[in-house]
């Protein structure tokens, strides 16, 4: 009977371990699994902040070529509103002409003051200032998207990370509880050995008390 006892435990420790063994290895696959993905999002991350970077340094550039225009412009209007006003300023009564008489209109390249074309300049100064301020609006809102898209990979990685961590620790939990149910299985192995020679020496008392008679 204690044989059969044995026997029985010693199947149920090894059914018990093969189970254990298979919770061990689907936690390791799972790890591998959420590895690649992390390795798939780092990878991702970094295209997306590269772009970013690629299509920030254009529009900065852009941008600054705007201004740089818009300055060009405004300083070359000003200047030029300033010498129509001193060629105004500079003129001097025509030869010849009666007392009270009204003098001829001046050529119109040098005494009319400029202004044919300003409201259209003006008008073109403010278009690159709208194009300047949409670029800049575009580069705020790519930045935001940039660092909303970093915060979620951050998120991301930390929770993946700990879900590992978790996981090789459950890995270690299962591991010890295999190693005592090896050990408990090397006692049982012992143990049989120990009733197996403890049967044989009852056996061999039994025959060597009862010569002549064949009980096997």
């Amino acid at each position: 009977r204690a044989m059969d006892e044995l026997s029985d435990a010693a199947t149920r420790l090894a059914s018990e371990i093969e189970e254990l063994n298979g919770q061990i290895k689907e936690k390791a696959e799972e790890i591998s699994s959420i590895n690649a993905s992390l390795t798939d999002a780092e990878h991702i991350r970094a295209d997306e902040n590269a772009e970013w970077q690629r299509s920030d340094a254009d529009d900065r550039n852009a941008a600054l070529l705007v201004g740089e225009a818009v300055g060009v412009l405004e300083t070359f209007y000003n200047s030029l509103a300033l010498a129509q006003r001193g060629v105004a300023h500079s003129k001097q009564p025509v030869e010849g002409m009666a007392a009270g008489q009204a003098p001829p209109p001046p050529p119109s390249t040098w005494a009319t003051p400029y202004g044919g074309k300003k409201d259209e300049n003006q008008g073109v100064v403010g278009i690159l200032g709208l194009i300047k301020m949409d670029i800049e609006a575009d580069m705020a809102k790519a930045k935001e998207e940039e660092d909303a898209s970093g915060q979620a990979y951050e998120k991301f990685k930390t929770e993946n990370l700990g879900l590992i961590a978790q996981l090789h620790t459950a890995i270690a939990e299962l591991e010890g509880t295999v190693g005592t149910k090896e050990g408990e299985v090397q006692d049982n192995h012992q143990d049989r050995l120990t009733k197996k020679s403890e049967l044989e020496a009852v056996m061999l008392k039994i025959k060597e008390a009862a010569p002549g008679c064949d009980f096997f």
